[in-house]
């Protein structure tokens, strides 16, 4: 396939969309659309040439609470008893935890019990375990910094978190760097894949703030209530 173009963006963009460049040279089409983008790419003018960027899934992403920061711990019971005993030894310490519902209907939510309003909770939600906020924030709520309901909804939002995190919303980011070789062709000199983000708005906004760019209007995504993303980015 032969492809001509005066303008090196218009030549680049013809390119990346094809399989082939001309002369038989071959080259993978890394582009794919990513849910709530028309666009399935980003491109800015480059020093040299044309820097591409675009969001792809992250595949293996970090554990959510062994890795992440501050994100406290969340644990399962499957007896209420044993749930109960947890919260006694828990409150002991002069710590706070939070019961824990979880809504699964498709995807999957968690949230502090009672603060959310499910769609069918009779058949949808259930009790699933607790969740006991990260140190910091235990020690805010002791010296009367953090109020119960403050602590409620950080939880909540941290929860938020996870859920995505659990429903597979988890990306990174590449950028590619794409330059004109001596035969007039664009040729890909350098790329740089940042994963690590939680949630489609967040991905996007760093791969945005990455390429120089303004942040879009938010993108709405399921129960997003989380004003302050928890997320670690990774290289």
């Amino acid at each position: 396939m032969h492809i001509e173009s005066e303008n090196f963006e218009e030549l680049l963009t013809k390119v990346l969309q094809s399989a082939e460049l001309p002369n038989g040279i071959s080259a993978e089409p890394q582009l794919s659309k990513y849910q709530g983008s028309d666009n399935p790419y980003i491109a800015t003018k480059h020093e040299d040439g044309v820097l591409i960027g675009y969001l792809t899934h992250d595949s293996h992403p970090f554990d959510f609470f062994e890795d992440g920061d501050c994100n406290g711990v969340l644990k399962k019971f499957s007896y209420r008893s044993e749930l109960d005993d947890f919260i006694k030894a828990i409150e002991s310490e002069g710590q706070i935890a939070f019961l824990v519902e979880k809504y699964a209907h498709g995807n999957v939510h968690y949230s502090v019990a009672g603060t959310r309003n499910y769609p069918d909770r009779r058949f949808d939600v259930g009790l699933y375990g607790v969740y006991v906020p990260d140190e910091y924030l235990q020690d805010e709520f002791k010296a009367g910094r953090c109020t119960k309901e403050e602590l409620t909804a950080d939880s909540n939002s941290t929860l938020d978190e996870y859920s995505k995190w659990c429903n597979g919303e988890t990306y990174c980011f590449v950028t590619e760097t794409w330059e004109r070789n001596e035969a007039g062709l664009p040729e890909k000199k350098d790329y740089d894949v940042v994963g690590g983000y939680i949630g489609l708005e967040n991905a996007n906004d760093a791969l945005r703030q990455e390429m120089g760019l303004e942040s879009p209007e938010p993108t709405i995504a399921p129960y997003t209530a989380r004003e302050n993303e928890a997320s670690t980015p990774y290289r």
